[in-house]
């Protein structure tokens, strides 16, 4: 498997771009004269000289946090999952194929670098297609999938959002689409409850009180582990 890291914010005289192939092992931090790098990442006084080590192994890569107290996060764009290094870590496995690697920093946080893991290995080609994966027997052409769509939409334009839609935005999302033009607060109320058994994720099965913002959370964060709704599907909420 090959690497491929994209520094995300270098002078422009540095190099912004290497290729990890099979094998490699290269340190990565703030370049000085007297302690050099293999990967300069950041020119800042507040990141770390020695920040650790990137290396690939045969079917991922691995990161080592060299610093004494800094947790450095590695993060995937779609679905918000992340993984935590803690200081002195070592060769940690990072099971994402897209990524970015966060680090703390004066005033929140900066992204060093973007990895891009190629050639993982697949059965066949059926299963290497993501848009091939089934959660659901459902079609996308539901409203209730119009419905699980709006509700996850935050999250899949902002992986950092942790809000869910309530329901008077969600029925007007919906109002702008062709397939869902009659939505209403009472329809959308019942698309979510049927979302909800369907995901198995209502709290309240059996019971009068619903606590609907808990019971909609619940639902995007399964939706989102098990990728049952992508990027790509919301053109439907504009069709």
């Amino acid at each position: 498997m090959v690497v491929v890291l994209k520094v995300a914010d270098v002078p422009k005289t540095w190099r912004s771009e290497w290729k990890l192939l099979p094998g490699d092992r290269l340190t990565f931090g703030r370049p000085t004269p007297d302690s050099p790098v293999d990967i300069p990442v950041s020119n800042r006084h507040d990141v770390s000289r020695d920040l650790g080590i990137i290396s690939t192994a045969g079917d991922h890569w691995t990161i080592s946090n060299h610093t004494d107290r800094w947790v450095s996060v590695v993060s995937v764009d779609e679905g918000g999952a992340f993984a935590r290094i803690p200081p002195g870590r070592l060769d940690a496995p990072v099971p994402f194929e897209i990524s970015r690697l966060m680090w703390p920093c004066k005033g929140g946080e900066i992204v060093l670098f973007e990895a891009f893991s190629m050639d993982a290995g697949f059965r066949d080609q059926v299963t290497r297609n993501p848009s091939n994966t089934v959660a659901f027997n459902w079609s996308k052409e539901s409203k209730h999938f119009l419905v699980l769509t709006a509700l996850c939409e935050p999250q899949l334009r902002n992986e950092d959002c942790v809000e869910v839609p309530g329901i008077d935005a969600l029925v007007a999302r919906l109002q702008g689409s062709v397939r869902y033009s009659d939505a209403t607060v009472s329809s959308v109320n019942a698309q979510i409850e049927y979302l909800a058994v369907k995901c198995g994720k209502d709290p309240n099965a059996g019971e009068r009180v619903k606590f609907d913002g808990q019971k909609r959370l619940k639902i995007v964060k399964y939706a989102m582990r098990f990728g049952v709704v992508q990027w790509d599907d919301l053109r439907l909420l504009d069709a």
